[in-house]
């Protein structure tokens, strides 16, 4: 029996676990990737507002042919809140140039494929997350000596960086999920703090540049800000319990004392402990600048901070976890592929 044949369609296709090489071999067990729509059985996208394109480039075709299947599989939930159709429902049809076109979504709100076992989703997108962490949070280790760093974070000439776009969230259904998208919030904070307290560089801000821009952007992260600042800003885009990135892990390798916004049932206290995290949880920009104001390094728990060092050190000193989240992953993707293909 041959495999399906898939095709990664549009601008957000490399958004998607079908998208990333480290994944590439658990998916072989199951589908064949072809770069010509005309020979695929499914074609996938990671954003929904890729539609539209599909529509104009190949509606007819799809059309024509309905045994194709059209699938969304996004990895990012701002995304999510930013498109048409509701994040919550399997099914949608985005209707384009008079032409209709239904497809069938996975997301954080609507699938488990992300609900993580040990490791979150998007540290197992790229082997460098891994590889770069194990070898810095051992060099912490090695050197940490509380009084020291709390005396280097007194000496800083900046208190905070925020190393993030600038923007607003553009939420579709903002009565059910415009408090969980961050963006604003993140923006709004940074811009109430005077340049003389705090950094603020990406994309929107003054001479800020798309991180895409970068050859490789984690590592110039990791090397321009080391030990540079006593607070490093590690608000996602969202507040969705299984949602982490790789910031509040970064801030750690960088010496620093991570900003988040984390309710009670977030994931990531099963990584960092609860007092090694300055937590906005439920505090509105204002106040939350206010406690920026008053901050010193004499407020941080440092025993809470040096544990959730250990602890980063022990999870990346594992590197089966790695294969074995890929794995679920990938199986669960190609689960969800599977179902609507029969």
């Amino acid at each position: 029996m041959s495999k399906i044949k898939i095709h990664l369609h549009g601008r957000h296709a490399n958004r998607t676990p079908l998208s990333y090489s480290e994944y590439r071999t658990f998916f072989s067990i199951y589908f064949d990737f072809t770069s010509n729509i005309f020979e695929a059985d499914v074609v996938i996208t990671g954003f929904s507002i890729d539609i539209n394109g599909l529509i104009e480039k190949y509606g007819s075709y799809l059309e024509k042919n309905p045994r194709i299947k059209v699938l969304v599989i996004s990895e990012e939930p701002l995304w999510d809140l930013m498109s048409p159709n509701h994040p919550t429902e399997r099914y949608a049809t985005i209707t384009y140039k008079d032409v209709s076109l239904s497809f069938a979504t996975a997301n954080f709100f609507n699938s488990n494929i992300f609900k993580f076992d040990k490791l979150p989703y998007f540290i197992t997108t790229e082997s460098k997350y891994a590889a770069r962490y194990a070898f810095e949070i051992k060099k912490h280790l090695v050197n940490f000596n509380d009084q020291i760093l709390k005396q280097d974070w007194t000496e800083k000439n900046k208190k905070i960086s925020f190393l993030q776009q600038k923007r607003q969230s553009e939420v579709q259904y903002h009565k059910e999920f415009g408090e969980i998208a961050l963006s604003s919030y993140r923006t709004n904070l940074a811009a109430l703090l005077d340049e003389s307290v705090a950094e603020k560089k990406g994309l929107g801000w003054k001479d800020g540049v798309a991180r895409q821009q970068l050859p490789d952007w984690h590592l110039d992260k990791l090397l321009t800000n080391r030990g540079k600042y006593p607070l490093f800003s590690a608000f996602e885009n969202t507040h969705v319990d299984n949602y982490i990135t790789e910031k509040i892990f970064d801030v750690f390798m960088l010496g620093s004392f991570p900003l988040y916004y984390a309710g009670p049932s977030h994931r990531v206290f099963e990584f960092v402990d609860e007092e090694s995290v300055l937590n906005f949880y439920k505090v509105n920009e204002l106040e939350a600048a206010g406690v920026i104001a008053q901050w010193t390094p004499e407020f941080v728990n440092m025993e809470a901070y040096y544990s959730t060092l250990t602890r980063l050190a022990d999870l990346f000193s594992h590197p089966e976890i790695l294969h074995e989240e890929r794995r679920r992953v990938a199986l669960k993707v190609a689960n969800f592929i599977l179902s609507e293909c029969n």
